[in-house]
């Protein structure tokens, strides 16, 4: 994940775009800890911690955005938020897979079209569904994000333990 995000803030600093990055776990603070665009740290997450974490960096990464977090002006809000993570696709594979959480993206239907032709009516108003559904949305992808980081690292450690099985075996026979 660390060398992906790298790369992605090499291309954007090469693009002339300012990079914040809030990190997420002690590999990534260590990784990027000598970096002047960390604007914030949270430990890893556990499975117990992922619901708290997840609001807090959805809250963090929501007042940067709208420029409502303490330091944060016109010039240095950010214009979107995006998301790296491992994504867990079976025990051997993994992948790093980053996703757009600010601004949120209009839904497309699979025929290339937008979902919505017409504007619909919103009642109560649409601020008001938006002031809640956008937060909830935020936490709701964060925590898949994690929870497929954690299955990722679960099937790494146990493709490592059974890789080390495997090589005792070898070693005794």
């Amino acid at each position: 994940i660390n060398r992906a995000v790298k790369a992605a803030i090499w291309a954007d600093q090469e693009a002339g775009k300012k990079v914040s990055l809030i990190t997420v776990g002690a590999k990534a603070k260590g990784f990027f800890g000598r970096e002047e665009f960390i604007i914030g740290s949270h430990p890893a997450p556990t499975t117990e911690t992922i619901v708290e974490l997840s609001k807090a960096i959805a809250a963090e990464a929501t007042a940067q955005f709208l420029g409502t977090a303490e330091g944060v002006d016109e010039d240095s809000r950010p214009n979107r938020v995006v998301l790296f993570y491992n994504r867990f696709v079976s025990v051997l594979t993994q992948e790093v897979t980053p996703i757009q959480l600010l601004p949120l993206e209009p839904a497309i239907e699979e025929g290339g079209g937008e979902a919505f032709q017409r504007e619909p009516v919103f009642e109560p108003s649409r601020g008001e569904i938006l002031e809640h559904l956008v937060p909830v949305t935020l936490e709701s992808m964060l925590q898949q994000a994690m929870f497929n980081s954690a299955a990722a690292e679960i099937a790494a450690r146990r493709v490592m333990n059974e890789k080390g099985v495997v090589g005792v075996l070898i070693r005794c026979g």
